[in-house]
C-alpha cells in the first residue's frame, strides 16, 4: 500500500505564474511527479528559490516556504493520529491549519515547538518563524484563539511558552534571552501586488527606490544588482601610492615625491623585510639550552 503524500506543490508557483522549476524551487527526497503536482512524500526535502512556494498539506492546512528557505517535511503514524513534523533549515516558514493537534511538532536549529496543551486540540493554527544565520528566532503566534505552544532547547533544558498573540525574538536561540513584543516580520517579507520587495518594485515606486532591507539581511532576498554603467561611460580604478619619509620631523608631513624622484620610487622593487618564526613554548626552552650547553 503506497503511504499518502505529506503534502503537494502545485507546478504553477506563486501569482507570478512561475513554473516550479530547478530555478524557482528544488525538491529532493521522496518526491512524485503527478500531473501538474509535485507530491512530497515521507522525508521531503524543499528548498525554495527567489520567489515563496506554497505547499498545501495532505491533513489540511498550507505552509508557505520564504524565498531562500529550506525545509524538511515527515510523518509519522496515519490518518487522524499523523503526526506532522517540519523541520525548518533556515530563513523563514509561515504555518496556517484551521485544526492543530498535539502530535505536530515544528524544529529549528535549536528549538523545538510542540503543542501539548488540554483544550487546545483543534485551535487555529498561524505560526511565523524566522531563524537568521546568527540563530536568532523570531516566532509570531498570531490570532487570539490560537493554541498556546511549549517550546523546549533543543540542547539544554530551558523551556517557554508562546501565548496567542505572542511575537517574540529569541537572541542566538536561546530561550533565556528573550525579546518581547518583537517589531520585525517573522515570516515572509511582504508583497507589494505581485511582485515582492527585494529590489524588483516597479520602476520609480517607494518600494524600488528603498527595496525591503531586512529581507536582505536576513537572508530572504538577494540583493538588488548594482546599476549598469551609462553608454559611453568608462569606470575607472585610481591607485595612489602612498610616500613616508622617516627624515620627516615629528608633527609633520612627508613632502610628497615629485617628477623623477616619484617616477623612480614608484618603479623601484620594495624591499621586503626578512622575519624570523616565531618559537613556540618548547622551541624556546631548547633554545636557551643550547646557549647554556654551548650549542648553536
Amino acid at each position: 500500500m503506497a503511504q499518502q503524500p505529506i503534502g503537494r506543490i502545485a507546478m504553477e508557483n506563486g501569482a507570478q505564474g512561475k513554473t516550479a522549476d530547478a530555478q524557482a524551487v528544488k525538491v529532493t527526497g521522496a518526491v512524485t511527479v503527478d500531473g501538474k503536482k509535485l507530491l512530497l512524500g515521507n522525508g521531503s526535502d524543499v528548498a525554495a528559490g527567489d520567489d515563496p512556494v506554497k505547499i498545501a498539506l495532505t491533513q489540511g492546512g498550507n505552509i508557505r516556504l520564504c524565498s531562500l528557505s529550506g525545509l524538511h517535511l515527515s510523518a509519522g503514524g496515519a490518518g487522524a493520529t499523523q503526526a506532522l513534523m517540519l523541520a525548518l533549515d533556515k530563513g523563514a516558514v509561515e504555518v496556517q491549519m484551521s485544526a492543530a493537534t498535539s502530535n505536530d511538532v515544528l524544529l529549528t536549529p535549536d528549538l523545538r515547538f510542540t503543542l501539548n496543551h488540554p483544550g487546545m486540540e483543534g485551535s487555529p493554527l498561524d505560526l511565523r518563524v524566522r531563524v537568521t544565520k546568527s540563530g536568532d528566532t523570531c516566532v509570531e503566534n498570531r490570532g487570539e484563539h490560537a493554541p498556546v505552544l511549549s517550546l523546549t532547547e533543543q540542547f539544554g533544558a530551558a523551556s517557554y511558552q508562546i501565548l496567542p498573540g505572542q511575537h517574540v525574538l529569541f537572541e542566538h536561540g536561546s530561550l533565556s534571552e528573550v525579546v518581547d513584543n518583537e517589531p520585525s516580520p517573522c515570516g515572509c517579507p511582504p508583497l507589494l501586488g505581485d511582485t515582492m520587495v527585494a529590489g524588483k518594485g516597479k520602476a520609480g515606486s517607494k518600494e524600488a527606490e528603498h527595496p525591503f532591507p531586512l529581507a536582505v539581511s536576513e537572508g530572504l532576498a538577494r540583493p538588488p544588482a548594482p546599476a549598469p554603467s551609462k553608454p559611453g561611460e568608462t569606470e575607472m580604478q585610481v591607485t595612489m601610492p602612498m610616500v613616508y619619509s622617516g627624515d620627516a620631523p615629528a608633527g609633520t608631513d612627508a613632502a610628497p615625491a615629485t617628477g623623477a624622484a616619484a617616477s623612480s620610487a614608484e618603479s623601484a622593487p620594495v624591499p621586503v623585510a626578512q622575519t624570523r618564526p616565531k618559537r613556540g613554548f618548547f622551541g624556546s626552552v631548547g633554545h636557551f639550552f643550547k646557549r647554556v650547553f654551548g650549542g648553536k
